[in-house]
């Protein structure tokens, strides 16, 4: 018996187990945030799960020594409920009563019950870009963005505005749900290098302490309005990095579908930095198609915080 026997024919369960089993692993090994033995030992390939349990409730995978990295000696397990394949799993292994064992189980320590937020790992050998969002949240066109990054597999970092953030807590809770990235792109948009050191701190530090209220996360990096900075603002907004773009298409100017596609997806490449704005429905729009394309071509939609990540992970691996 294998573990294709268990589910349907043409459901994409390897896709599944390998991005549980990565995430879960990395928890339980604290490696970091790219480890390519671990990858590797949990891509979604047979020969990974070959070694299983099924029980009642769960599926136990037995990851053998060395299979995840020189330094497993021994066999690594994780047990995962059975509910997470639900809708992959063949019926008669669905049904409790048919499935319960005639002697007793010791159920496993640690079940894994939902899905890891950012699903798969990135692969700083393959091609990533990262999409960014100036001026939200806009909730009818945010979410329309939120919905095309989860259609991808992707995540994007969105510099949201203090006065914008009171109105709308929940969009941002949606936001760092799904494993994107909130920057602060200050509170009412005003160019920082014409204020002095308490405004500048007020447009920054309100910003920061407000996301962090309405959703726990605290901002990492900093847009400033019209890309607008100095040695002094650098100064004035303390320990947070700033954020600038290689791609403009000035969808704000031009409100257009089309131009905006075309104005970005004739300009990027490996490691870019795009921005947008997710207050304009024609954004929104455009960036959906944009994500697409953008997946077609093989690319990794990351936030900026991946990004810095993946450069030095490329560091490390030689591959600059």
């Amino acid at each position: 018996m294998t573990l294709k026997n268990l589910f349907k024919e043409n459901a994409n369960y390897l896709d599944r187990l390998s991005a549980i089993s990565y995430a879960e692993l990395k928890k339980q090994m604290k490696t970091a945030d790219f480890d390519p033995d671990l990858q590797k030992g949990t891509q979604a390939a047979n020969q990974n799960f070959s070694q299983f349990a099924l029980l009642e409730n769960s599926i136990v995978i037995y990851f053998k020594p060395y299979q995840l990295g020189a330094e497993q000696t021994k066999t690594k397990t994780i047990a995962i409920q059975k509910d997470l394949f639900k809708d992959m799993l063949i019926d008669a292994y669905k049904d409790e009563a048919a499935n319960k064992n005639k002697v007793k189980e010791t159920p496993p320590k640690h079940i894994v019950n939902e899905m890891p937020q950012q699903g798969a790992p990135i692969d700083p050998t393959k091609k990533v870009v990262a999409m960014t969002f100036d001026d939200g949240p806009n909730p009818s066109s945010t979410n329309v963005i939120l919905d095309g990054l989860k259609e991808v597999n992707g995540h994007a970092t969105f510099f949201v505005l203090g006065s914008r953030v009171q109105y709308y807590p929940k969009t941002i809770e949606r936001m760092v749900k799904e494993g994107n990235e909130v920057g602060n792109h200050s509170w009412d948009h005003p160019q920082l290098t014409r204020l002095n050191e308490a405004q500048v701190k007020h447009q920054i530090g309100d910003t920061q302490a407000l996301i962090k209220q309405v959703s726990g996360y605290e901002p990492l990096h900093v847009r400033p309005p019209y890309g607008a900075v100095n040695a002094n603002v650098r100064r004035y907004i303390g320990n947070v990095g700033v954020t600038l773009w290689d791609i403009d298409p000035e969808d704000w100017k031009y409100r257009n579908v089309p131009h905006s596609v075309q104005a970005v997806m004739s300009q990027v490449g490996d490691g870019k930095v795009i921005l947008m704005h997710d207050i304009y429905q024609t954004s929104a729009e455009a960036a959906v198609e944009i994500m697409k394309q953008l997946h077609a071509q093989g690319y990794q939609l990351v936030t900026i915080s991946q990004l810095e990540q993946v450069k030095k992970e490329r560091e490390q691996l030689h591959l600059q």
